[in-house]
């Protein structure tokens, strides 16, 4: 009876183990699947033949459908650039410096991957759309309450996280290019809470 008794404490014990180290692999990712640059994360293989089974596992779950990384890069920040969590009762600067590339967006999204629907109807800005300074930096408001300029509103009750996606890098495979890149991703900064 003992023995039947420690087999299924060690099966408990393993699926556990094992599910919650799968968890945290695809929440947090592993020094060998992801990069963080501050407050954004990356993917590198996501849209790559032959990634890990971590990064396949990742990029059902988040619904994407990405390209390789020569075509495109995606940034993903779930906190402001001093590690807090995104939250719908805060306001939020984002200051950026111009990207590399052909073309990028920087949209809010839910903890799903889908965009968090709103009266305003706003759900990205793009290197098309987006008001900048002559030096090319600019500035994306996150707030519930409407700001002049560049603004996306925060809903109540979901998980805020925002994606920056970056099409034709210059240079994607050069490690050089790349580090300017990161360089100059948004610097997401807490203003105020409710």
């Amino acid at each position: 009876m003992a023995f039947f008794a420690n087999l299924i404490l060690f099966l408990a014990l393993s699926m556990t183990i094992g599910l919650g180290t799968a968890w945290y692999t695809l929440e947090k990712g592993l020094p060998i699947t992801t990069r963080q640059v501050g407050p954004w994360k990356i993917w590198y293989e996501a849209g790559k033949v032959g990634s890990d089974p971590y990064t396949n596992a990742f990029v059902s779950r988040s619904g994407w459908l990405p390209m390789t990384s020569t075509h495109a890069l995606y940034y993903i920040a779930k906190t402001d650039s001093k590690n807090r969590k995104i939250s719908a009762n805060c306001t939020y600067k984002l200051t950026g410096k111009p990207i590399a590339a052909d073309w990028w967006s920087l949209g809010l999204f839910d903890e799903k991957g889908h965009i968090i629907e709103n009266k305003a109807k706003r759900y990205a800005f793009n290197s098309a759309n987006t008001l900048r300074k002559i030096d090319g930096t600019f500035t994306i408001w996150l707030s519930q309450k409407v700001h002049s300029g560049n603004w996306l509103p925060l809903t109540k009750g979901d998980e805020n996280s925002l994606v920056m996606r970056i099409f034709g890098p210059q240079k994607a495979d050069d490690a050089q290019a790349e580090n300017l890149i990161e360089k100059n991703l948004p610097v997401i900064e807490r203003i105020s809470c409710q």
